[in-house]
């Protein structure tokens, strides 16, 4: 995730990894600033069952540094399935615009992945509005009722996160996603994801989809143009040959 701030760029990757012992679920968000700008006011997000447990602040990550936020949470003794985990690290810039990044994976409890459902996510390019659009298919024998949740940066938002899809057995559907750029940088490039959930024989799954967002860089005026000053072009060479014969004839008056 790139961020451009005045002179300077803030690059912040992420890596999130998850483990769970004697009943508490350990998480380790790394984040690493590999631009040229120091970024500030820092957290660390971990979105898991429905909810969103932040860490402690630190103040600033400095260029080529790194930073591990430590985030536990117990496991409820009921869990069974494949669940979701969303890794997020929300940060603030020189004038204090806030911005986040995202990683993202899946974890098994007293359970194992059962095939069912796959789908994919598209890679839209996004100016002031887009689309991103996801394709489904059950592949079980059963209809099943998915939840699909869609994560994403700061720079981003979208009308509803959350929507629920029936999808009869054997079937292929098609839906999406409403998304509007708050202040994305053009060219910048946004990882974003999406969770397909839904259970089978009390069993919790999870399917997990990446997109990457790219924002479209502004075009040159004359570029966008380009259309309207060839069809005025005729115009003009008429206009230019008319002002050349009406100055010839004043010399020769």
């Amino acid at each position: 995730m790139t961020e451009t701030v005045d002179a300077g760029v803030i690059r912040i990757s992420l890596k999130t990894t998850l483990s769970i012992r004697n009943g508490v679920i350990q998480t380790k968000i790394v984040a690493t600033n590999t631009g040229t700008e120091a970024a500030q006011r820092l957290r660390g997000v971990l979105h898991i069952f429905d909810r969103a447990i932040i860490s402690d602040k630190i103040e600033r990550l400095g260029v080529q540094k790194s930073h591990t936020f430590h985030i536990n949470t117990d496991l409820s003794e009921d869990k069974k399935g494949v669940f979701p985990f969303i890794g997020e690290v929300r940060f603030h810039d020189a004038n204090q615009h806030p911005f986040s990044a995202l990683s993202a994976g899946t974890f098994n409890v007293k359970s194992r992945f059962l095939k069912g459902v796959k789908g994919k996510a598209t890679n839209p390019t996004v100016k002031r509005e887009g689309k991103l659009e996801i394709q489904v298919t059950n592949q079980s024998v059963e209809p099943l009722n998915l939840r699909a949740k869609l994560y994403l940066p700061y720079a981003l938002s979208v009308s509803e996160s959350t929507q629920h899809i029936s999808v009869a057995s054997r079937e292929v559907k098609d839906f999406s996603f409403d998304l509007n750029n708050r202040y994305g940088a053009g060219g910048a490039k946004y990882p974003a994801f999406c969770t397909l959930e839904y259970n089978v024989n009390e069993h919790h799954q999870t399917i997990l989809l990446n997109s990457v967002i790219r924002i479209q860089e502004a075009e040159n005026w004359f570029i966008a143009t380009k259309w309207y000053w060839l069809a005025a072009l005729p115009v003009l060479l008429v206009v230019w040959i008319g002002i050349g014969v009406w100055v010839k004839k004043i010399e020769n008056y």
